[in-house]
C-alpha cells in the first residue's frame, strides 16, 4: 500500500457548489441520455465494471475486486445541501412549462420531494487492483481523472481497453434520480481526490443563466478543483487504505431485488471475466467469482425470467474447455453443441465483458474470443457506444471501413464453418447461424441473402451451397423434346394435389410421346422454362423440422423436385429420399409421390417457397434434384 500523504491543513476554501456562469450551449437534462436497447441498470453496470477492468494494475496477476454497496445519508449531512436545493429549485422554475412532455420539470420535481424526506439512498461502486486516478489539473485533457469526472466523448484508451467512445459514464447519471455523481480515489503515488458533480440544465440564479453542470469541491473562479483534504470530504465518501476509485451514484432506486438485477446484468456482461479469474464481485454480502457464479446464475434464474441466464451455463461450459474449437492468431473459438437455439458472443480476452451476439438460433453455444491484433482495432472503431453491436458505419475513412466489413464477414464465415464442422461430427446435419447474412447466398446465385422474409424465427438454415441436378434440354434425343406446355386443374380429390399442377396428356395422333399440359384458360400454351436453368436460392428447416425449398424462375416453369442424402467429401446416396407431404407456403398443396414432389407449375418472377417434410429425418445435407 503506498503511503497516505497526511501533510494536510484546513482548507480555508472549504468546498460548495459551484455552477459557473453560462456563456456557451444551453443544455437540459435529455444530453445524457445512452438511447440504448437494453435497461439502464445493465448498461451502467457494464459501463461501471468495464472502466474497472480498463484501470487494472499492471503490475498485479491478482484480479480486479468490484464492490457494489447500499449506503444512506442524512438529508441534513448532504454537502452543501442548502446550495444544493437551491439549484434544483431555480431548475424546477425554469423547466416549468418549457416542455410539452414535461420530463424535465417532472425530474426535477422529483428530486425536491426527495430532499423532503429524512435519508437519501446512495450506491457506491468501488474497485480493487486497480491504479486509482490521478492529473487533477484542470487544464489536462487526457488524464484519467479528467477523462472521468469532466470529459464527454473524450477517449484516451488503448487497443487492450474496452472503452472506446467516452459517452460510457452518462448511464451513470441515468440511474440516478438526483442526477448527482461523487467521485473519490487514492491513487498510486498516495494522493487521495474527491469531487461531486451534478448534471441538471442550464438555468438562472438571481437572474443570472448558470451551467447545467455544477461541482461540489474547491471553487476557483469559475471552475472548481478535486478535495484533497480527508477533513473536507463529504461524510459518506468511505476512507480508502487500497488503491482504487469509489463511484458514488446520488438518489439510485432501490427496487426489491435490486441486488438480482446488478448481479444478473454483471454475469451476463462480465461471465468469461470471471470464470477466467480476471473479475470478482460484491453485491451486498454476495462474492461472484468463479467458484459460485453458477449458484449467483441458478438463483438469478428463478427470480429473473431471463431467457439469457439461462444459456449462459452452455457458454461457460464452452469456454471452459481445456482447448478453443477453432484456434487462432486474432481470435479462438469455444463451442458446445446444445439442443436449443442457442447464442454464441464475441469477447475481449483481457476484459472479458460480452460484446456481440451476432450468432444466434444455431445448436450451439460459445464465445469467439479476441486477442490482441489488427482485428481487435478494427472492430473497436466500429463499435456502437454500448459496446454491444459493430456498426461499421460509424468510420468515416471508406478505406477503414470496408477493411472492417470484411474482417467481421471472415469471422461469421469462420464461425459459421466450426459450427458446421461441430454438429456434422456429433450429428452429421450442417447448420448454419441465423442472421450470417454474407454467407447466405451461393456461387449461383446472391439473390435472397439479405431478404428478410427469408429469415425462419427458432430455424436452423442448411449452410452448403445447394447442389442440383437437372435434365438438360441440350441432351435430350430429338424425340423426347418436350413441347410447349400448357396448364389445366386436375381431374382428382387427392388432398396433396396443388391447384395448378402440370398434368400429362395422352400422346395426339401422329405425334411421339411428348409431354403436354393444357391451361385452364382454353387451351392457349404458355412459354415454360426448361428446369436446367431454375435457380434455387435457399434450402431451410423451419422449427416444426419441415424443410423449405426457396425458388425463383425467370420465365413459367414447370417441375417436379427429388432429394437425395449428401454426406462428407461430396458422396451422394443413390437413394431418393421418402416425401410424405408437400404444400406452398400458402397452404396449396402439391402432388408427391414416394420419392418426388411434383410436377407443379413455378410462376414467372416471384419467389416461390415450397415447403416439405421427409418420411423420416436425414441427419445431412440435402442435393435437390430438380427434372
Amino acid at each position: 500500500m503506498p503511503p497516505i500523504k497526511s501533510d494536510f491543513k484546513i482548507d480555508p476554501d472549504y468546498p460548495t457548489w459551484n455552477f459557473c456562469p453560462n456563456f456557451g450551449d444551453i443544455i437540459g437534462v435529455n444530453s445524457t441520455q445512452m438511447h440504448n436497447e437494453v435497461s439502464k441498470v445493465q448498461t451502467f453496470v457494464r459501463e461501471i465494471c468495464q472502466n474497472s477492468l480498463d484501470a487494472k494494475n499492471p503490475e498485479s496477476t491478482q484480479p480486479v475486486h468490484i464492490d457494489f454497496e447500499h449506503i444512506q445519508v442524512d438529508v441534513g449531512d448532504f454537502p452543501g445541501i442548502e446550495a444544493y436545493r437551491s439549484a434544483i429549485h431555480d431548475c424546477t422554475v425554469e423547466a416549468d412549462g418549457l416542455e410539452d412532455n414535461r420530463r424535465s420539470y417532472n425530474c426535477f420535481t422529483n428530486m425536491e420531494k426527495k430532499l423532503a424526506q429524512n435519508r437519501i439512498d446512495i450506491l457506491r461502486v468501488g474497485d480493487y487492483n486497480t491504479t486509482g486516478l490521478s492529473g487533477f489539473d484542470v487544464n489536462e485533457i487526457k488524464t484519467s481523472w479528467n477523462r472521468l469526472v469532466r470529459g464527454i466523448g473524450i477517449t484516451n484508451k488503448n487497443i487492450d481497453q474496452a472503452g472506446s467512445k467516452g459517452v460510457g459514464k452518462n448511464s451513470f447519471y441515468e440511474v440516478s434520480t438526483m442526477r448527482t455523481l461523487f467521485f473519490s480515489t487514492l491513487n498510486r503515488d498516495g494522493i487521495t481526490a474527491a469531487i461531486g458533480k451534478s448534471t441538471f440544465m442550464a438555468h438562472r440564479t438571481d437572474g443570472e443563466l448558470k451551467d447545467a453542470v455544477g461541482y461540489y469541491g474547491v471553487k476557483h473562479n469559475y471552475t472548481s478543483t478535486p478535495i484533497h483534504n480527508p477533513l473536507n470530504m463529504p461524510s459518506f465518501i468511505k476512507p480508502r487504505d487500497k488503491v482504487g476509485t469509489d463511484v458514488y451514484i446520488i438518489g439510485y432506486t432501490f427496487e426489491k431485488d435490486w441486488e438480482v438485477e446488478v448481479m444478473s446484468a454483471i454475469v451476463k456482461g462480465f461471465f468469461y471475466a470471471i470464470v477466467k479469474g480476471l473479475l470478482v464481485v460484491k453485491v451486498e454480502d454476495r462474492i461472484i467469482d468463479a467458484k459460485t457464479i453458477l449458484q449467483v446464475i441458478d438463483e438469478c434464474r428463478i427470480i429473473n425470467d431471463d431467457p439469457d441466464l439461462s444459456s449462459l451455463i452452455d457458454l461457460i461450459d464452452a469456454i471452459s474447455q481445456a482447448e478453443p474449437t477453432v484456434e487462432g492468431d486474432e481470435y479462438d473459438i469455444f463451442l458446445k453443441k446444445v439442443d436449443y437455439n442457442g447464442r454464441i458472443i464475441t469477447t475481449k480476452e483481457f476484459i472479458g465483458m460480452t460484446m456481440e451476439e451476432h450468432f444466434k438460433d444455431c445448436r450451439c453455444c460459445g464465445a469467439v474470443v479476441i486477442k490482441k491484433s489488427e482485428f481487435l482495432k478494427l472492430v473497436n472503431d466500429c463499435e456502437n457506444i454500448t459496446h454491444t453491436a459493430w456498426e461499421p458505419s460509424l468510420i468515416d475513412d471508406v478505406s477503414a471501413r470496408k477493411k472492417a466489413k470484411d474482417a467481421i464477414a471472415n469471422l461469421k464465415s469462420k464461425v459459421t464453418k466450426a459450427v458446421n464442422a461441430l454438429i456434422q461430427r456429433e450429428a452429421g446435419q450442417f447448420v448454419e447461424a441465423k442472421g450470417l447474412e454474407t454467407i447466405l447466398g451461393t456461387k449461383e446465385s446472391d439473390e435472397g441473402k439479405n431478404d428478410p422474409e427469408m429469415s425462419i424465427s427458432g430455424g436452423l438454415l442448411i449452410s452448403p451451397p445447394i447442389h442440383r441436378t437437372t435434365k438438360s434440354r441440350r441432351n435430350t434425343p430429338p424425340s423426347e423434346k418436350v413441347r410447349k406446355p400448357v396448364v389445366r386443374k386436375p381431374k382428382t380429390d387427392n388432398p396433396r394435389s396443388g391447384a395448378d399442377v402440370a398434368v400429362p396428356q395422352k400422346p395426339k395422333a401422329g405425334k411421339t410421346s411428348d409431354t403436354e399440359l393444357v391451361s385452364e384458360e382454353g387451351g392457349t400454351p404458355m412459354d415454360v422454362q426448361e428446369p436446367g436453368s431454375l435457380t434455387p436460392l435457399r434450402t431451410m428447416i423451419d422449427s416444426n423440422k419441415d424443410y423449405i425449398i426457396l425458388f425463383r424462375s425467370p420465365k413459367e416453369t414447370k417441375c417436379s423436385i427429388s432429394l437425395y442424402p449428401c454426406y462428407e467429401n461430396d458422396e451422394y446416396g443413390n437413394v431418393p429420399l421418402p416425401i410424405e407431404c408437400a404444400s406452398f407456403m400458402d397452404g396449396t398443396a402439391i402432388p408427391v409421390s414416394k420419392t418426388s414432389i411434383g410436377p407443379f407449375i413455378l410462376p414467372k418472377g416471384d419467389k416461390v417457397r415450397i415447403k416439405f417434410r421427409l418420411a423420416y429425418p436425414e441427419l445431412c445435407s440435402l442435393n435437390v434434384v430438380v427434372s
